[in-house]
């Protein structure tokens, strides 16, 4: 009878390889996300994969045995995925929270570590003969190891979980901006990368642990069940990646199908796919310019709409793609520009108009309306009336000053 090369341990890892390569293909094709984004998330998601397949290959019960007299080239190859799943993971959250991100030459500093560690394997191990790799592997004891192969896999770990750490505190820090813009149901969109980013850093916490442990057995001749304890993080990184596809395929849908809309109007083709809410915000920010108000908040305009706030943020993040605060300054915008081409208003100044449209602050007003316009207020109307408005505006700040 043939020998049995996977039993129900490796099967969790086999699963945990395939989870890998679905979330990876779902990114790579049917995300939306920006082309950067794609390439930090599916290569995270390819070197998640690149980990069981090396515990299978290094501790597999049956398929160790086939990869020695068969395979013995690929022994630690695939230990790239513990090196680079944080700076991926890291970069990820990164591309998503900073709009302007860019890998550095500094940031290449994350990859020098496995760089290292990779020129180190291929100096000692991956030069020898197959023969002699035979050999070597079947003299294998993990608890006859060196202190120095035992201080790089703690140090390959605690890397790792340094890696997580920092990604978490980024992302805790970006959703308490969107909670501060009540911007929730974006939030609710990436609870798949919260799951994710939570996970990993227990697993993560509990591999530093694993490795502290053999430490600590090889040692001082403790007898710490270390391989128990990775078995569980096998089951549980399982877990959580068919957790991360239940959690995607559930919610993601509605959000990766939406078509992004440029500015704050929704195409006129669209409409009879608005919903009724989304047609009646239209009409009550074009009828009743509730935006003129400085101080309107998601809640006074659901107010307005009669509808529960968590309605109304969510009609604007998936119907524009933006966040409340957002969605209204471009209505603010538009009626500035509206207003400082007027003939009446020629004589009122740059910084009256933005105080009547409902701006506050002039550094936003000048901001928002550079973003979408390309220029800045008081060059948009020069634009149209050829002449200078610098004496108009100095006035209005000399009188206030006076008030």
């Amino acid at each position: 009878m043939d020998k049995v090369l996977f039993n129900f341990h490796d099967s969790i890892l086999l699963v945990t390889i395939y989870q890998c390569a679905l979330l990876a293909l779902f990114f790579s094709v049917v995300s939306r996300q920006s082309k950067q984004s794609k390439f930090f998330i599916v290569g995270f998601f390819f070197f998640n994969a690149a980990v069981p397949l090396d515990i299978l290959i290094s501790f597999g019960a049956g398929f160790r045995e086939y990869a020695i007299h068969n395979l013995p080239n690929w022994f630690y190859v695939f230990e790239f995925g513990y090196w680079l799943q944080g700076p991926f993971l890291l970069w990820y959250v990164r591309s998503l929270v900073y709009q302007d991100f860019r890998l550095k030459g500094s940031d290449l500093a994350y990859v020098l570590p496995f760089t290292f560690y990779m020129l180190h394997q291929v100096m000692v191990y991956h030069s020898l003969s197959a023969d002699l790799k035979e050999i070597i592997q079947e003299k294998y004891d993990i608890f006859k190891e060196s202190y120095t192969v035992l201080f790089v896999v703690f140090a390959r770990e605690s890397l790792r979980l340094y890696f997580g750490i920092i990604a978490a505190l980024e992302l805790k820090k970006y959703f308490l901006g969107q909670r501060e813009k009540a911007n929730t149901v974006h939030e609710r969109s990436l609870n798949w990368l919260k799951l994710l980013v939570g996970g990993l850093l227990l697993l993560w916490f509990i591999s530093v642990l694993i490795s502290l442990g053999l430490v600590v057995n090889v040692v001082d001749k403790f007898n710490i069940p270390v391989g128990g304890v990775g078995l569980f993080v096998n089951y549980a990184t399982c877990f959580l990646f068919g957790g991360i596809l239940v959690t995607i395929c559930h919610g993601s849908i509605s959000a990766e199908t939406v078509e992004k809309v440029p500015s704050g109007k929704v195409r006129k083709n669209k409409s009879a796919a608005l919903s009724e809410h989304a047609i009646k915000l239209e009409e009550v920010m074009r009828e009743k310019k509730p935006f003129l108000d400085a101080n309107l908040t998601p809640e006074a305009l659901a107010v307005q709409l009669g509808i529960p706030t968590r309605i109304l943020s969510g009609i604007i993040n998936q119907q524009y793609k933006c966040n409340f605060f957002i969605y209204v300054n471009r209505f603010r915008v538009d009626e500035a520009k509206r207003l400082l081409v007027h003939p009446q208003h020629k004589g009122t100044s740059v910084l009256d108009i933005m105080n009547q449209v409902g701006f506050n602050s002039k550094a936003t007003f000048n901001s928002m309306f550079k973003k979408l316009e390309g220029i800045t207020p008081r060059e948009y109307r020069k634009s149209h009336f050829g002449e200078n408005d610098e004496d108009v505006d100095q006035g209005s700040e000399q009188r206030k000053k006076n008030s």
